[in-house]
């Protein structure tokens, strides 16, 4: 099983699972539909593998380029991270699995 959660204390850096938002993540190797300076080579300890969302720059969380010409990158929403408190709130993103509340139906 791949890692589906990211660190917060690293803000995702040592993210490797295989996240790439459905598939709409833009090859790393690939300078199209945006040309970017974030490559394996440029960047090789970053695990800049196949369209999977990493964060190899530092930004907040896990994120890609995506194959959408007119939106140049977004995070990662489907890769939660590992460490958040524990909330008494559903929240959609990480499908519940942050949820602590006392609810059982």
């Amino acid at each position: 099983m791949s890692t589906v959660c990211y660190y917060i204390q690293d803000r995702g850096t040592s993210y490797r699972g295989l996240a790439n938002r459905d598939n709409s993540c833009q090859l790393w190797t690939s300078q199209y539909p945006h040309p970017h300076k974030h490559t394996p080579q440029a960047y090789p300890r970053a695990g800049l593998e196949r369209n999977y969302c990493r964060n190899p720059d530092g930004k907040d969380r896990p994120w890609c380029y995506l194959n959408n010409p007119l939106i140049r990158w977004m995070y990662c929403e489907e890769v939660f991270a590992c460490d958040a408190p524990p909330t008494r709130c559903f929240y959609a993103v990480d499908k519940g699995r942050s949820y602590a509340g006392q609810t059982n139906r």
